[in-house]
């Protein structure tokens, strides 16, 4: 019989992990592939070609000459203008153009005045980067020609150059406050927050897919039999689960981000410190999710249908408030919830080690309760005929070492 010590089941878990044809694409290509399918289309923040249509109520030599100025600029597509809102915005909801400018009436006589006035923008909001996109990109072209065409009508009636030079420096505003994501736009802000997502559901699914098939082998592999007997043994299953997923946590927040240009590693420490305990409280749950869904082959099913809800009760896509209390509660007990918290303040942001420490807190009282779970999931196995037989059992090995020696 083969070696099956504490070293050789951890080596025996990796290898299956990596090899296995059911459950390798979890562990070797499902990180790798998503780490640049998923960030890459939003690697383009300010978008070269966005569509337009100025809405002019003042229809003045101030309004025109701003319009003309939009549709000089290379990444502004002015697709049309007209005196009609209400038309305009029916076209936007309609997805006919992704921007709405709107030069309100008595625009020129504020500018030219010195009263406070404003251009509006509008974007699509039923999309996301669109949205952000749309306005970042449109929101410095049109105060720079805005300034300029204030200026030029200002020569025109021959006021003072100070004060022309005075108004060129308070451009109308253009104010665009998210409501919830303040940190620099959709790829360094929502990107990192699902790939937590994503590091939750791929480790899940993989870790219950692997421990389902041994669970319906003919012979249970000596890894499983040993980790439903033995606490340091299920340890030995679990490790390297831990080891494969803080590789790619690592990956993702390393190599994948800086070649996206994605904010991470901004506080070192504390950013490794999130990945270890991340790892540690995902394996854990994984190893729940297996041992309870056991030879149902449904944990794959299970988790995938969870993982978009996962996204929005972190509270950070989506206000806490608005939330059910009851939700909140569940999402409480998912890692990804403290570990999007401890991300993007770590890595993104510069938090330090104490300032993410009750999120830290929470993943490994996480990782403590569910791997206590495992373990007491585990023992109501270890009666079952298929255990207790195999070769590779403790009880058995015993046995036969009392039967040599007499």
């Amino acid at each position: 019989m083969k070696s099956c010590g504490w070293t050789d089941c951890f080596v025996e878990t990796v290898k299956e992990s990596l090899t296995n044809l059911s459950c390798f694409s979890f562990f070797l290509v499902a990180i790798f592939f998503y780490s640049f399918y998923y960030a890459w289309p939003y690697t383009a923040q300010l978008p070269d070609h966005i569509s337009a249509v100025v809405v002019d109520l003042d229809n003045s030599p101030v309004s025109r000459e701003l319009t003309r100025g939009l549709q000089a600029v290379s990444q502004i597509d002015v697709k049309g203008v007209t005196n009609n809102p209400e038309t305009a915005i029916r076209d936007l909801k309609n997805g006919k153009f992704t921007t709405l400018i709107t030069i309100p009436n008595g625009f020129m006589k504020d500018a030219i005045t010195g009263v406070p006035t404003a251009l509006e923008l509008v974007s699509n909001g039923a999309f996301i980067v669109k949205a952000r996109s749309s306005i970042a990109g449109a929101a410095g072209p049109l105060q720079e020609i805005a300034s300029a065409a204030i200026a030029a009508q200002l020569i025109k009636q021959g006021v003072p150059i100070s004060t022309i030079a005075a108004s060129a420096n308070k451009p109308p505003a253009v104010i665009f406050q998210p409501m919830y994501n303040t940190v620099s736009g959709y790829l360094n802000f929502a990107v990192p927050i699902v790939f937590c997502i994503i590091f939750q559901t791929v480790t899940l699914a993989g870790v219950g897919t692997l421990i389902n098939e041994w669970f319906c082998a003919k012979q249970m592999p000596f890894p499983l039999v040993r980790a439903i007997q033995s606490l340091p043994y299920l340890f030995a299953l679990y490790l390297p689960f831990f080891c494969i997923l803080l590789f790619w946590t690592l990956f993702l927040e390393g190599a994948s981000f800086a070649w996206h240009g994605i904010n991470s590693f901004q506080n070192i420490p504390a950013t490794l410190a999130a990945c270890v305990f991340l790892s540690m409280a995902v394996c854990a749950l994984a190893l729940v999710v297996a041992f309870a869904f056991k030879r149902t082959n449904y944990a794959v099913q299970a988790v995938v249908l969870t993982s978009l809800p996962c996204v929005f009760i972190t509270g950070d896509l989506f206000p806490l408030q608005n939330i059910p209390n009851y939700i909140n509660m569940i999402a409480f007990f998912i890692p990804s919830t403290p570990a999007v918290h401890a991300m993007l303040r770590a890595s993104q942001a510069g938090a330090s080690i104490g300032q993410i420490m009750p999120h830290l807190l929470h993943l490994f009282g996480l990782a403590v309760f569910y791997l206590t779970i495992a373990y007491l999931i585990a023992r109501t196995y270890r009666n079952d005929y298929q255990v207790i037989s195999s070769p590779y059992s403790l009880k058995t090995v015993k046995e036969q070492t009392v039967l040599s020696t007499k």
